[in-house]
């Protein structure tokens, strides 16, 4: 056990070995000229590309509106958490490798390896897509032309991996600035300084342009303004959303996700930490580098988004070019030429920020021994990594060229997190640990193993109060593991809120129990690191708040990963699969032939890993490759260790554990030779292995479990010789090292052996199955022993007296009733019932004092339905509901008895289990009599509310498949019965949501179900308007229980509305006044609370089309009105003044006021005349109903000819007549015979004013009939004589009492 546990000891100290540095500022191969301006020049470049002329314009839309100033604000704070971490590391370690140097620094050469490559992958992929989008937008300016000539000409599309076409001009554009890189760092960082000024020059024109142009309204914008925006456009496709309108129109949740979008907008400035060694000043110019950048970077983006927001309303703007559109909203059309400057420009900066750290990591890399060493030469005369440049570059090129970038471009984001994390796990490491010595011998670096001195002792006391003031070993160990255990808890706690956040924020316990837990364990666990001693070493910048903002900054970043998509995380396992590849056979190219032990102990680490992985993943021929390198780098290293003197203990230990990964290597080359079928192989290498135990005993468990694992491997292939081999072998190798291997393990052995001869033939293997399955009864006394023990006597011509003896051993054994049970019933599925029945009643008896006697008669119940015994089956269940049912009666009579009260609710438990299970077999064999028995007293019976909603819901599926077989009669009769259950279920779920047994979940789908099958119902009772309304008001109730989304208010606002629609129209149908009161108050109150749901489901998106609006005033209204409301007034006042109402709702209002017994004429009349006027206002005027409209208006105006002064005086009726006649003169179309009865009404109106002695107004009246009388078309004819006559006749008339005129008012 001791050489075990140094052997794993060694094997995690090769996995953590860190690299050590020498102090200060080493002597470097490049040129140390640039400086701190050069480094804010490339961190802006890099960081400020052209997603500042495109991000603003994105997130402002349709995640945060104006508030993506605060957006930007919270992503800069959160990427300056990981810029600072970077800033200590370039102050403590000024060399070149960024976060691959710092991690092999701190955590070691296996993370620093996988940290430099997925460097080097997101350096690729980001040159690869900035040099296309450069290309893109230069192609853009000078109309397609290249795009359109070269997939005319060159056309190689393959979805997600080749791009459209190959990108000549992105080729040479990389190979260019590779040449530019190549000339030195100095050239370089002039370059981009040039292209950096006149990025912040056009950004500095953009964001004083924003201002003055500008204007406030747009941050507090409204509805109106909306409805303005959409019926000004003709295309409302590109209008955003609105949201609640004002600077904060997403709420809160709209920052964050603005926010986590934005803080990709500042990854970039990781590249000032590859300068390590070509800055002057290395430790003062990388922290003040860093921090100025990120600070340059927010004012750039701060100031874009505020004037972006501010020329133009957020949801007007244009995602893919914001800018140009905004300037085209204001007038300034041509500063998009501008901006297009301003953009290749920052394309430019943004492309050499990501090919200038590439070749720097790639020779840090390189140095280190961990790539070529050709890689790390460096040119004489430049003082550049030339080959590193120049490949780099050069696979840059090709990737841009040919490669469809899209998919890849999530990759990039989850390498530069995962670095952010890295680093701030670094700081926190480093900055607890003890100053370790460092030395520099010829330039060579020195990897050294830490260990813990013997002398200091671990204590609980002191992890919160150490002794020490200054850092440990012991210390030190201890953040290291803490910090591991921190950094697996926040990617557990990211997890669980991004991917169970709806769960989280519906308030269900079991998750919000886990993340309180996980918040407990890290709050935890923060307190032992803050309580251990820090470092006094001086450092001219260090990251305040440790360990707090190291850890804010691995939070964020891990969030972050854990949006990305699956699909992002399998390509991301892929490529660290091929990064382990890679790192084997580099290992192996890069290794010296005359390798020292431990670098031979290093590739026999990384062929075992690595060959492990590709065993993971099914690759079965590379996998034997690496296991035939790690057995050959085996051999070398035994053979290395024999040529020592043999008495050595060291070397005597190593030989042992040279042997134990020499066993390991033939165990996993077995494990593939099974996976391809080769059994001879395989079973060669184990035999080898077992011949290894007399040396290597402890690895006996080991080999028995993979013994183990190839026989239930092969079983399931129904490879049963194979199988039934490894299965042996797995037993006789846990023979031998009882100590390890517990008899529970080799009995399961043995009974998966004798099922493999059981299923491989019965009869040939009968008395082998047999005799190891007593031997596996004898090794461990289980279940499924004996259980498989009675199967195999079945398959043998066993007699039945034979049989019973055997089943009656179980009794003796103390076996479950359970168990017992399963028995009868395999006897009984064998076609041995007299000895399945014999058994079951002798259960009985020997369980007669048991809580579950009733399982028993539930079982002979069940081969009763089993043989179609119906009949003695629904006998059998009624006897239990009379026993039942007497036992309620009982227990309610001994209240006062406790004991006998406990006896007797054990006893009605028992029978209400027995009737669901009763039901359920009823169910299962088609009895649906005797289930729907079972069903409706189980549901009346039982206590436990799960249980009777389980009941309900059978109960309607039974129930819903005989209704269209039903007559008409008994349809009526056939509602009330599904509202009794539904009212049923009314009543349990309160018990259910109250309980903590079922999850959340669970419980809101039990409330869903019978949501929607009552919702089902209601449609289904068209014929049948009352049980319709019962079944909507039932849908609604019961969606009370589920979260109020979307869906579930638009049903509640559904049901709500049709349950007050029916109540409307049986009050119109009643046929007493208590009745039509009744029924109008209950369609009030459904109106009010679908008003309520309404307005809720307002704020969950646009709904502008939705008809709801109007249809709950016409029915308030209607209400109200019939049931003579006093504050009918009160309720109508805001309601004229609404601007999106339809003339139609005004006539439905006016007809609504006079119909009885409502009675408000004044009502009616505005509303008509609010009707007349939506009318006039349409572009194309429907006459036809225009000119209904005016007939109601009249005749409201007029009736029985008599003109209504107490309605409207005079003057206002002569004027709707004269509008009428002016709408008449001016449109074509208007019906014939409204012309006439208008006619005929004025007429009428001046016979009553002659009657009246009111003889000016009887000649203007009849004067207008004369008017209306030109406008008649084929009926003028049949009017015109008699009109004139009757007009001629009433002028003489008027002339003889002329002089009575005077008297009229």
């Amino acid at each position: 056990a001791r050489m075990l546990w140094q052997a794993l000891c060694r094997f995690g100290q090769k996995l953590v070995r860190r690299r050590t540095l020498e102090p200060g500022m080493a002597e470097t191969r490049l040129a140390r000229c640039l400086s701190t301006l050069d480094l804010v020049a490339l961190g802006v470049g890099s960081t400020l590309g052209a997603g500042v002329y495109v991000l603003a314009g994105e997130v402002a839309k349709d995640k945060a509106g104006p508030s993506i100033v605060i957006c930007f604000l919270v992503a800069a704070l959160s990427s300056m958490l990981a810029g600072l971490c970077y800033a200590e590391f370039g102050a403590r370690v000024p060399r070149s490798g960024s976060a691959y140097l710092y991690s092999y620094v701190t955590v070691g050469e296996l993370w620093a390896f996988t940290t430099g490559w997925n460097l080097i992958l997101s350096y690729v992929i980001g040159t690869a897509s900035v040099a296309r989008a450069w290309s893109s937008a230069f192609d853009n300016l000078i109309g397609n032309h290249i795009s359109q000539t070269l997939q005319g000409s060159i056309s190689l599309h393959v979805p997600r991996v080749l791009a459209e076409y190959p990108d000549f001009f992105a080729l040479g554009l990389v190979l260019l600035l590779t040449g530019l890189l190549a000339l030195g760092a100095s050239e370089s960082a002039l370059v981009t300084k040039v292209f950096t000024v006149v990025n912040l020059l056009v950004l500095g024109f953009v964001i004083i342009s924003g201002f003055v142009k500008g204007d406030l309204h747009n941050w507090k914008l409204t509805e109106e303004d909306y409805k303005l925006a959409v019926a000004g456009l003709n295309d409302t496709s590109s209008l955003g959303p609105l949201g609640s309108g004002g600077f904060v129109p997403f709420g809160f949740e709209g920052i964050l996700r603005g926010a986590a979008t934005c803080f990709y907008a500042f990854v970039g400035f990781d590249c000032i930490a590859t300068t390590g060694e070509e800055a002057q000043n290395p430790q003062r110019s990388i922290p003040t580098g860093i921090v100025i950048s990120l600070f340059v970077c927010f004012l750039a983006y701060f100031g874009i988004s505020s004037a972006l927001t501010l020329m133009m309303p957020y949801y007007q703007l244009q995602p893919k070019s914001p800018l140009p559109e905004a300037f085209l909203y204001t007038g300034w059309a041509p500063a998009r030429y501008v901006v297009a400057i301003g953009s290749l420009c920052a394309l430019s900066t943004s492309l050499l920020g990501s090919m200038f750290p590439m070749p720097r990591v790639i020779y840090a890399m390189a140095e280190d021994g961990l790539l070529f060493r050709d890689l790390a030469r460096i040119h004489t005369s430049t003082h550049t990594p030339i080959v590193a440049t120049v490949v780099s570059g050069i696979i840059a090129a090709f990737m841009a060229f040919l490669f469809e970038l899209t998919d890849l471009v999530d990759l990039m984001s989850i390498g530069t997190l995962l670095a952010y994390s890295l680093v701030a796990i670094c700081v926190l490491i480093l900055r607890y640990q003890p100053d370790r010595e460092m030395r520099n011998e010829e330039d060579e670096v020195e990897l050294q193993e830490e260990k813990i001195p013997e002398a200091e002792k671990l204590t609980l006391q002191g992890l919160f109060c150490p002794l020490n003031s200054i850092p440990t070993p012991l210390s030190g160990q201890v953040v290291y593991v803490c910090s591991s255990l921190l950094a697996l808890l926040l990617s557990v706690l990211c997890l669980v809120l991004a991917q169970w956040s709806i769960p989280l924020l519906s308030g269900d316990p079991v998750w919000i129990a886990v993340v309180v837990l996980l918040l407990m364990l890290i709050t935890g666990i923060t307190g032992v690191i803050w309580r251990q001693p820090q470092s006094s070493a001086e450092l001219h910048f260090k990251v305040p708040a440790l360990p707090f903002l190291p850890l804010m900054s691995i939070f964020v970043n891990i969030y972050l990963m854990m949006q990305m998509t699956a699909g992002t995380w399998a390509r991301f396992g892929v490529w660290m699969l091929i990064v382990r590849h890679v790192a084997c056979k580099l290992i192996c190219m890069c290794e010296h032939p005359d390798a020292s032990e431990e670098a031979i102990q290093r590739q026999i680490l990384m062929n075992m890993k690595t060959g492990r992985g590709w065993v993971n993943v099914g690759n079965m021929v590379l996998a034997d490759d690496f296991f035939q390198s790690a057995m050959t780098s085996l051999e070398q290293l035994y053979f290395k260790l024999t040529q020592r003197s043999p008495t050595e203990e060291h070397v005597i230990m190593q030989k042992t554990a040279v042997e134990r990964d020499l066993l390991k290597v033939l165990s996993y080359q077995a494990e593939a030779a099974v996976a391809q079928g080769d059994f001879q192989r395989a079973s060669g290498c184990i035999l080898r292995c077992k011949d290894m135990l007399m040396r290597l005993p402890h690895m006996a468990c080991y080999l028995h479990v993979v013994c183990y694992n190839f026989g239930i491997q092969t079983y399931r292939q129904n490879k049963y010789e194979e199988s039934s081999f490894w299965l042996s072998q797995s037993y006789d190798i846990g023979r031998t090292d009882r100590n390890s291997v517990e008899p529970e393990m080799l009995a399961k052995v043995l009974r998966l052996l004798a099922t493999v001869y059981l299923d491989w033939d019965s009869s040939e293997y009968y008395d082998k199955a047999l005799n190891i399955i007593n031997l596996a009864n004898k090794e461990q006394l289980h279940p499924v022993g004996l259980f498989l023990k009675v199967k195999i006597l079945l398959m043998g011509e066993i007699t039945n007296e034979e049989l019973f003896q055997a089943v009656m051993e179980i009794l003796r054994f103390g076996m479950s009733m359970n168990f017992c049970l399963n028995i009868a019933k395999l006897l009984m599925d064998h076609e041995r019932e007299s000895v399945g029945f014999y058994f079951l009643k002798i259960i009985c008896e020997h369980f007669k004092s048991s809580e579950d006697t009733s399982k028993a008669q539930l079982l002979h119940i069940d081969m009763l339905l089993q043989r179609k015994e119906e009949l003695f089956a629904k006998e059998k269940i009624e006897e239990i509901i009379i026993a039942l049912q007497a036992i309620i009666t009982l227990e309610y009579l001994l209240m006062t008895q406790e004991q006998h009260e406990n006896n007797v609710s054990t006893k009605r438990s028992s029978g209400v289990m027995l009737l669901s299970l009763a039901a359920q077999f009823a169910l299962e064999n088609g009895q649906e009599v005797v289930a729907v028995k079972a069903l409706e007293n189980l549901a009346k019976l039982s206590e436990d509310p799960q249980q009777v909603l389980t009941a309900l819901k059978c109960l309607l599926r039974l129930f819903l498949p005989r209704v269209s077989q039903m007559p008409e009669s008994e349809n009526n009769k056939r509602p009330q019965y599904q509202i009794f259950l539904f009212d049923a279920a009314l009543l349990k779920l309160p018990q259910l949501f109250e309980g903590e047994a079922w999850p959340l979940i669970s419980k809101i789908n039990e409330a869903h179900w019978f949501r929607k099958t009552a919702w089902n119902l209601a449609v289904q009772c068209e014929k049948d308007p009352l049980s319709m309304r019962e079944f909507f008001v039932l849908s609604y109730k019961l969606s009370q229980f589920c979260p109020s989304d979307q869906v579930i208010l638009i049903a509640q606002k559904t049901c709500l509305l049709m349950a007050a629609a029916v109540d409307l129209e049986q009050g119109r149908k009643a046929s007493t006044a208590l009745e039509q009161t009744c029924l109008l108050n209950r369609a009030l109150d459904l109106i009010c609370k679908c008003r309520d749901v309404w307005n809720l489901l307002k704020t969950t998106g646009d709904f502008s089309g939705d008809p709801c609006e109007t249809l709950l005033l016409l029915y308030e209204f209607e209400a109200r009105a019939k049931l003579s409301d006093p504050l009918l007034d009160h309720f109508l006042a805001p309601m004229w003044e609404l601007p999106h109402l339809e003339s139609k709702t005004f006539e439905t209002i006016a007809a609504l006021a006079m119909e009885m017994p409502a009675c408000y004429p004044s009502i009616a009349l505005r509303a008509l005349k609010k009707a007349l006027f939506f009318h006039r206002r349409k572009e194309s005027i429907d006459v036809l109903r225009y000119s209904k409209c005016m007939h109601s208006l009249v005749n409201l105006l007029v009736p029985d000819g008599v003109p209504n002064t107490e309605l409207c005086p005079m003057e206002e009726i002569w004027g709707s007549f004269e509008d009428a006649l002016i709408f008449i003169s001016h449109t074509e179309g208007y019906p014939e015979m409204e012309i006439v009865w208008l006619m005929i009404k004025s007429w009428n109106i001046g016979i009553y004013l002659y009657s009246r002695r009111m003889y000016v107004s009887t000649e203007k009246w009849c004067g207008l009939s004369l008017r209306l009388l030109d406008y008649l078309g084929s009926l003028k004819s049949t009017y015109e004589t008699q009109v004139n006559i009757l007009y001629s006749e009433l002028v003489e008339a008027l002339d003889r009492n002329k002089g009575s005129a005077f008297n009229e008012e």
